[in-house]
């Protein structure tokens, strides 16, 4: 049986960030490669080298770090008790807040499986998200959604005190995630054309007589995402977009939804 709790924690995963902040940190990594061995601008070009890897993957962490959020709903009486925080101390901003429920003007849902979110929209025009907290699977590497904690649940759990204060809530809708937005289509349109780039140089490879994956199954595999590359993002790319259509004809049908903007 579902346990309803009046408590639901969860972890957002900001995406788009990441799609920000991880190129920035490979741009600075890339900048101290060329300043270092192409340009030469430094004597002691090694100790360069070694600082601006260091910075770099500290970068790339940071950036990491600044994506996982970890998100906290209270439903009390009264409302909504919302706090929200970075996973890792000291690299986010946190947010507190509480919402009567007559504040709360919309619900809409976003994202497939273990990305699943939960957004509420107030009166004043902020938005709240709650991811589907996951939990580990002894069977498997990845995580799976905790039985315990659906997100349905909390939904429901909202809506019925809504309702028992004799405020009105339209059906929930469905918003746009990050990779179906336009922002999100154009990082998988970059993504395309990086592996397509990287694909044509290593047909080159292997065309003049370099085999890059001699040794292990491990370098094979790595060889054969190279190689498929251009086709797993050419995938991801029709299956957003038409996720895209399907959500956007949803939102025409009903009130007119805004795009997501992480």
């Amino acid at each position: 049986m579902v346990r309803v709790t009046t408590e639901y924690v969860g972890t957002v995963r900001r995406i788009g960030r990441l799609f920000i902040l991880l190129p920035l940190s490979l741009a600075v990594f890339g900048g101290g490669i060329y300043l270092a061995i192409i340009d030469q601008s430094y004597r002691d070009s090694d100790g360069f080298l070694m600082i601006t890897f260091a910075a770099s993957v500290a970068a790339i962490l940071l950036s990491l770090a600044n994506v996982m959020r970890r998100h906290r709903w209270r439903v009390e009486p009264d409302g909504l008790r919302v706090r929200e925080g970075p996973r890792v101390p000291l690299t986010g901003l946190r947010r507190h807040r509480f919402i009567r429920w007559q504040d709360i003007s919309g619900l809409q849902t976003s994202g497939y499986g273990g990305l699943r979110e939960l957004h509420v929209s107030t009166r004043d025009g902020q938005r709240f998200s709650m991811a589907q907290r996951q939990v580990s699977d002894p069977g498997s590497r990845f995580l799976r959604d905790d039985p315990e904690a659906p997100l349905e649940a909390l939904e429901q759990a909202i809506r019925e005190h809504i309702a028992g204060t004799g405020a009105a809530l339209a059906t929930t809708g469905v918003a746009l995630s990050f990779l179906e937005t336009r922002r999100g289509l154009l990082v998988i349109a970059v993504l395309f054309l990086l592996s397509v780039a990287l694909a044509g140089a290593t047909l080159w490879m292997l065309a003049s007589g370099q085999n890059p994956a001699r040794t292990t199954r491990s370098n094979h595999e790595a060889l054969a995402l190279l190689l498929l590359g251009p086709l797993l993002t050419s995938w991801l790319f029709v299956k957003k977009y038409r996720s895209r259509q399907q959500v956007l004809r949803q939102a025409a049908s009903r009130t007119p939804t805004a795009e997501r903007t992480p």
